[in-house]
């Protein structure tokens, strides 16, 4: 088998662990908004269709541009470990919340503590409600597989959109 026909079967199998096509955004961001952020962390909101794995991606996600944004987007950032997800019952459907709260920091991983809000399984106001997550994140230099040129910008301009709700995605 050629190179290219490895490389498209190793993306197949790779694939097949996602929801349907349609069920994954593209780009695949879940996350609609950070509503307040500083260096402690952030919360934010996200739209979810049914199913807990899309909960977990936001939740990387918020943490993961987090902290692009506290490292000023030197590095590379991303998920190293869920721990102490809990998801039973109902999947969310609709909006969700995301409280992110930085427990610690090293210069290549730092961890976090969440609390996800289901706006549609939990009663309004109710902040006991819904599923705390610890995870833990990772960093790496930009280098020849991770172009710091182009996906410093691109995340730059993502968390622009995300807590300024301006569109300058490159």
């Amino acid at each position: 088998m050629s190179l290219e026909g490895k490389m498209e079967a190793g993306s197949k199998k790779i694939r097949s662990g996602l929801p349907d096509r349609e069920m994954t955004p593209d780009p695949f961001m879940v996350l609609e908004e950070v509503s307040s952020f500083d260096e402690h962390g952030l919360s934010a909101k996200a739209v979810v269709h049914g199913s807990w794995w899309e909960a977990a991606e936001a939740a990387a996600q918020a943490c993961c541009l987090h902290q692009r944004w506290l490292t000023s987007y030197r590095d590379h950032v991303f998920l190293l470990s869920v721990e102490h997800a809990l998801f039973s019952g109902k999947a969310p459907s609709g909006e969700i919340g995301i409280r992110a709260a930085l427990s610690g920091q090293t210069r290549y991983t730092a961890s976090y503590d969440l609390h996800i809000t289901m706006q549609d399984i939990c009663e309004h106001g109710r902040e006991d409600c819904g599923v705390d997550i610890q995870l833990t994140v990772g960093h790496k230099a930009y280098g020849m597989e991770f172009s710091r040129e182009r996906l410093a910008e691109h995340y730059k301009g993502y968390w622009k959109w995300l807590t300024e709700g301006r569109c300058d995605l490159q």
